[in-house]
């Protein structure tokens, strides 16, 4: 017999009175039920106002019966019918879909219909707010990805979800905005002097600044000794993207400079294909 599911009913034990439902998984179900009373959205007003007069602590759920998910609608309208519960804004049970199983045609046909359809700003609102505060179980999310696994997105899912993306780039609020020269100038002031994160650590003031003024030229500078590598495929990128570009005047001077700049440094080759030399 199955336990999870069938015929349950919540009784308000100050007055007796009573609502009766059905539940592929009661836990489930009372879980919903006093989720939606607590935020008075239940869908039986009846019920709502008796919470509200009496008290969460003055209900209590109970179950009925066990039952197959095939026999609760007839269970659930037997007993409507012979107890008639006040809590009930519906005497009519047949209507419930709980425990049918949809076909493969019919569900195929379901999605049919539903293609196309856009939901408004208002609807996607209310959607949005009841869904806010509700965290998932651990169950649940593997639950989600097992399902998930091994799918893989038709093309149309594919550019439906890029656009999704781009679209919620596209509502960043500061996405386009320029600054008044009001606030870039309060911006300027908290960052420059004492209050910058960089101030009196040897490297404020100007970027341009001289770095052998500031103690990092030779062997105090960082990057001193580093070896410069450049991969085989970097060096035909950088050819590629010179060609048949005109290369910049150069003064005696400068061309001086580079020469000595250059002796006494050894290039060689490593076993990966890279250039490389040492400066030390």
């Amino acid at each position: 017999m199955n336990k999870i599911s069938g015929i349950y009913r919540i009784i308000n034990i100050v007055t007796g009175d009573f609502y009766i439902g059905q539940a592929v998984n009661f836990k489930r179900r009372k879980n919903a039920h006093f989720n939606e009373l607590k935020r008075g959205k239940h869908h039986s007003s009846y019920l709502q106002n008796a919470y509200n007069k009496y008290g969460e602590e003055n209900f209590k759920f109970e179950i009925v019966l066990y039952c197959e998910n095939f026999e609760l609608t007839r269970y659930e309208q037997g007993l409507v019918d012979r107890l008639k519960p006040v809590y009930n804004m519906e005497i009519l049970c047949v209507t419930s879909r709980l425990g049918v199983t949809h076909s493969e045609e019919t569900r195929k046909k379901i999605s049919e219909a539903g293609k196309g359809r856009f939901f408004s700003e208002e609807s996607r609102k209310k959607k949005s707010d009841a869904m806010k505060g509700r965290t998932q179980t651990e169950e649940h999310r593997k639950k989600s990805a097992d399902a998930r696994r091994g799918k893989k997105l038709s093309e149309q899912a594919r550019r439906n979800v890029i656009l999704g993306h781009d679209k919620r780039i596209n509502k960043q609020p500061t996405l386009g905005y320029k600054h008044t020269e009001e606030t870039k100038r309060k911006i300027s002031l908290g960052v420059s002097g004492s209050l910058n994160g960089m101030y009196d650590n040897g490297v404020s003031g100007s970027m341009n600044s001289n770095w052998g003024k500031i103690g990092m030229s030779g062997s105090s500078n960082p990057m001193y000794g580093i070896h410069l590598i450049v991969s085989e495929e970097t060096r035909q990128k950088i050819s590629i993207s010179l060609k048949g570009k005109p290369k910049p005047p150069r003064s005696k001077e400068h061309g001086k400079k580079l020469g000595e700049s250059h002796k006494g440094k050894k290039y060689k080759k490593s076993d990966k294909g890279d250039w490389l030399y040492d400066n030390r």
